[in-house]
């Protein structure tokens, strides 16, 4: 059944097959596994980092401005010049969106949301052009597939970006070379459904349960990809139900995963359509 069904609408880390697991109580508590720090040395070498990555980032923005006006003022550009500055601005933002997820998650508290109508479909399309490059350096078919018959969901422009961003980028990092993602949105009578596929590395089944977890990494993920702070999903998670939303994974190892979410559909008046 779809998230639409008022009576099947999945749980936020519910799973829409029996391959899904629910995540217990008090998610986010737990240390992390393979770590021996506590809760409170994660969280103090979080807010470090994300103060280190300020002024590095503050500097390749303001030299990629530059650049963008020399090349304007004295006329030298070309269409694949000012797509490279496009994308290293691109690359900047996303960085400077990570640094402000560090920053959240620092400080155990979501940033103030703006929830309004949101075109999803515009947002998944700056997601895939900042990542697609990623995607094609390992091989990866990226599809995108726009069924829904709504566009717009009630969400933070932001916090979409997140959202998306974050499962696209798992998927890519997560998926061995030559393999395929298929993003896809569709629409029940209350939700706007996104999609997230990919022919991946997979999740146990008995890891499911844990995956939104802060800190938390499957043990086949820390093998195939050793950094990461195990952060995005929690993220995702909090910024999906702080939109009034829910996410669920099913998953089998070898196979691939799919994460599935949906967003409350916006009614829009007609002029603004």
């Amino acid at each position: 059944m779809l998230p639409g069904d008022a009576q099947n609408r999945p749980t936020a880390t519910g799973s829409p097959s029996a391959e899904g697991t629910q995540s217990p109580a008090g998610a986010g508590e737990r240390q992390g596994n393979g770590a021996n720090w506590t809760s409170t040395d994660a969280f103090e070498f979080l807010a470090g980092v994300s103060h280190e990555l300020s002024s590095p980032l503050t500097v390749i923005k303001a030299n990629t401005e530059c650049i963008r006006q020399f090349v304007e003022e004295h006329r030298t550009w070309s269409p694949e010049l000012i797509q490279r500055v496009d994308d290293v601005e691109l690359a900047v933002e996303r960085i400077l969106r990570l640094r402000g997820d560090l920053m959240t998650a620092s400080r155990h508290e979501l940033p103030q949301l703006e929830v309004c109508p949101v075109h999803v479909n515009h947002v998944i399309e700056r997601v895939v052009r900042g990542q697609r490059a990623g995607a094609l350096d390992k091989g990866i078919t990226l599809t995108e597939e726009y069924t829904a018959d709504v566009s717009y969901a009630m969400c933070d422009d932001g916090a979409a970006e997140s959202i998306f961003g974050n499962l696209l980028a798992n998927a890519i990092r997560y998926t061995p070379a030559g393999g395929t993602i298929r993003i896809r949105t569709h629409t029940t009578d209350s939700y706007v459904v996104l999609e997230f596929a990919d022919s991946g590395i997979g999740i146990a089944a008995e890891e499911q349960a844990l995956i939104f977890e802060r800190f938390y990494r499957t043990q086949d993920a820390r093998i195939a990809v050793p950094f990461g702070t195990g952060l995005g999903l929690a993220l995702v998670q909090e910024l999906v139900q702080a939109c009034d939303g829910s996410i669920s994974v099913a998953s089998r190892p070898g196979v691939g995963s799919t994460f599935t979410v949906a967003l409350p559909v916006a009614e829009l008046a007609a002029n603004e359509l």
